[in-house]
């Protein structure tokens, strides 16, 4: 019998550490991408469901004009470095959601083309901002972002490039460091130049000391580049561990 409960205690310990591992992971819960090909001021971001509270919702834009800081979505954070201007405009916002958010705006300074990504995440923490920041770059074929160095612990990366080009749409491939793309877009019609913006992810586990950063390869050397990267703390798990046990009859 005392076997049996020591046995049984070391699979409740087992069974309460995958459940704090699981509930600690950051996810990307929904995400899409959109090129606005007609020449517009004010653009419409969405999310094809409702938010969930506690989620971070991010918005990244590429556009051939700015987003002044009375234009920004409302609600939003815009951390260091998330916006880069040159040719093409390339803005990361973020915020925590309150629940039930299914659409967000940006306003350009003037009618134009843009390209927008929109990400939720689950997992992170309740004041889930680290660290950021961004660069550009005239042209090339390839660029990067900054490098940036988390606080320790758990952590998600967010790195996010940009290109213009007068005449064709960029693509971007090769993403470094073992960043994931999710998203790449970019806009194909209307005047002035055409915008790109693509977003790729990594989780880590930082020890403070460490930097990180992510760049791509694009499918022609014209135009502007730009990289934005941004670093999330990940929710520390196990909350509500103990209800969960006792739930799946693993209790005393």
């Amino acid at each position: 019998m005392k076997i049996f409960t020591t046995m049984r205690s070391l699979v409740v310990c087992i069974l309460l550490l995958s459940i704090s591992q699981a509930e600690a992971a950051a996810t990307l819960v929904q995400s899409k991408s959109v090129a606005v090909n007609t020449a517009t001021a004010t653009n419409t971001v969405t999310w094809d469901a409702s938010a969930t509270a506690g989620n971070v919702l991010v918005i990244i834009v590429g556009s051939d004009d700015y987003i002044t800081s009375g234009n920004r979505p409302a609600g939003y954070t815009f951390s260091t470095g998330m916006g880069q201007e040159g040719f093409l405009g390339h803005y990361l916002f973020w915020k925590v959601a309150a629940g039930g958010e299914t659409s967000a705006q940006y306003t350009l300074s003037a009618s134009a083309t843009s390209s927008w990504i929109t990400a939720e995440i689950s997992g992170l923490d309740a004041s889930p901002y680290d660290v950021s920041n961004g660069q550009l770059a005239g042209s090339g074929e390839a660029y990067t972002t900054p490098a940036v160095t988390p606080t320790s612990g758990d952590r998600y990366l967010i790195a996010s490039m940009g290109g213009s080009n007068a005449t064709l749409t960029l693509t971007l491939s090769t993403w470094l460091n073992s960043f994931i793309e999710r998203h790449d877009i970019g806009n194909t019609l209307g005047s002035g130049t055409r915008d790109t913006v693509g977003y790729a992810d990594l989780a880590v586990t930082a020890n403070g000391a460490t930097a990180y950063s992510s760049g791509a390869t694009y499918n022609d050397a014209g135009g502007n580049r730009t990289g934005l990267i941004i670093a999330f703390k990940v929710a520390a798990g196990g909350a509500a561990v103990p209800s969960r046990a006792l739930l799946l009859g693993v209790g005393p």
